[in-house]
């Protein structure tokens, strides 16, 4: 219904409104762990997807991503892409809006991504396999019509409560409503105990101290003398529960708060390593010698002629009967390589964050500064410098394969790096390691404010 949306006034004329998702702040646990037990906050889990805002029209509704397309200058639609969403005919919710994450149940965020990365036929096919994306709804901008961005956080949860049994009542089942919990000091959240889950937690009291205490307070942690379907905990050992299930980590926001459209402290995320968007700069060469034990090669794959810089897979016939001939003949010249290096791939992927000048004379040495590297991009047309803050690996051999068959196309391209801390004084990551590669997200607002999340 949408693909021939070309330009910004092609989305004005349809009566789309221009919204920018408002982001969150992250806190220092060690500083601001007492925000859990603070009643003027509620607690949400944080959800691994992709973003989403939903607007309600007389007889449709479309969906726009955070990230804003280069060629039409307005959000990314994903509506034609989520026919399950985009046709719910509510006449009643036309002119509101509501804000949330995309995901489908059940499956990894790389899932969503992908499948809103595709041709909307293409995405609709992979639905099929894989399950329907649903909005999970977090917060509301506009009521049929009336902007709600001033009123307070826990009017505006009434007023998407609302929204939400609307819409199930018409029988949709692609939006649903977030779960909250209050913060109130004393307050307890239920969660579902399991054997698999008790096990886990019997042998990580130093990793899930709050968690440990309180459900061996209520429950046994011997799985055989589990009698419980669950117990209840306190706002903070609920955050240690989510990130044990491997979860992302949880939202904490200030039920006083307005809706701000930009990075604000009502919305406060705790996750259980530190995350940051970088802009891909490059790739680094993958490590040609394998310094395994005692390669041969009757235990080791991959091989290189250094005279003739032929290289070897063991298990190709062809390749393994030339390999043979080179080792009879002049077995001196051959050394084992990376599989990496012999597939050709990329090794780590290299990251930065867009700067200026003045932003790097007021935030580092002269000394630091020395040891900078730096490249300039074209990010939306403009030249930008960007400051190099790291480069990992961590990402599995279909990434890898990806990235290198496809490296010029991922260059500019937003990745999400997760890291132990950020190096104040260079704004380098520390142990950084790939996440994911961020699609719905814009290389310009890979800023060094941000990287600081200032």
């Amino acid at each position: 219904m949408f693909q021939n949306y070309k330009t910004k006034s092609d989305y004005e004329k349809a009566g789309c409104k221009w919204v920018v998702p408002m982001t969150a702040k992250e806190i220092d646990l060690s500083k601001e762990s007492d925000l859990f037990y603070n009643n003027q906050y509620i607690l949400e889990e944080k959800f691994d997807g992709t973003r989403g805002v939903l607007q309600f029209f007389k007889n449709h509704a479309r969906c726009f991503s955070r990230r804003i397309s280069e060629k039409t200058k307005w959000f990314c639609e994903n509506s034609d892409s989520m026919p399950q969403i985009r046709d719910m005919r509510i006449p009643a919710l036309e002119g509101t809006i509501i804000d949330g994450e995309l995901f489908i149940p059940n499956r990894p965020f790389k899932d969503v991504a992908s499948t809103l990365n595709c041709v909307p036929e293409k995405a609709i096919e992979r639905q099929k396999e894989l399950g329907e994306i649903v909005l999970h709804a977090f917060d509301i901008v506009s009521f049929r019509g009336i902007d709600v961005t001033t009123m307070r956080l826990n009017l505006r949860k009434k007023l998407l409560h609302e929204v939400c049994k609307i819409i199930r009542k018409h029988g949709y089942k692609c939006v649903e409503e977030v779960k909250y919990y209050s913060c109130h000091n004393g307050n307890k959240i239920f969660i579902s105990l399991t054997e698999e889950l008790l096990k886990k937690l019997s042998k990580s009291e130093g990793t899930y101290p709050a968690l440990y205490k309180e459900v061996k307070a209520e429950a046994p942690l011997i799985p055989t003398a589990y009698t419980k379907v669950g117990c209840h905990v306190s706002p903070y050992a609920y955050y240690e529960y989510i990130v044990m299930n491997g979860g992302e980590g949880v939202m904490l926001k200030n039920l006083r708060g307005k809706y701000e459209h930009k990075r604000s402290k009502n919305y406060l995320k705790v996750k259980k390593f530190l995350t940051r968007d970088c802009i891909v700069v490059g790739f680094t060469a993958p490590e040609r010698l394998y310094k395994g034990k005692f390669p041969s090669i009757e235990k080791w794959q991959f091989w290189e002629n250094e005279k003739t810089g032929e290289v070897f897979d063991t298990k190709k016939p062809l390749e393994y009967d030339r390999l043979m001939k080179d080792y009879k003949e002049n077995k001196s010249a051959l050394v084992p390589v990376t599989k990496f290096y012999y597939e050709n791939w990329v090794g780590n992927i290299t990251f930065g964050v867009i700067v200026t000048n003045e932003e790097i004379e007021q935030n580092f040495t002269e000394k630091a500064q020395k040891n900078m590297d730096f490249v300039y991009m074209t990010i939306d047309r403009d030249i930008k410098k960007i400051l190099v803050v790291g480069e990992c690996s961590g990402f599995d051999e279909e990434t890898r394969e990806t990235f290198s068959e496809n490296r010029d196309s991922y260059i500019g391209k937003v990745v999400e790096i997760k890291a132990n801390e950020i190096f104040n004084e260079t704004g380098k990551l520390r142990h950084p390691r790939f996440l994911r590669v961020r699609e719905d997200k814009n290389a310009k607002d890979c800023t060094l404010k941000a990287h600081f999340n200032q």
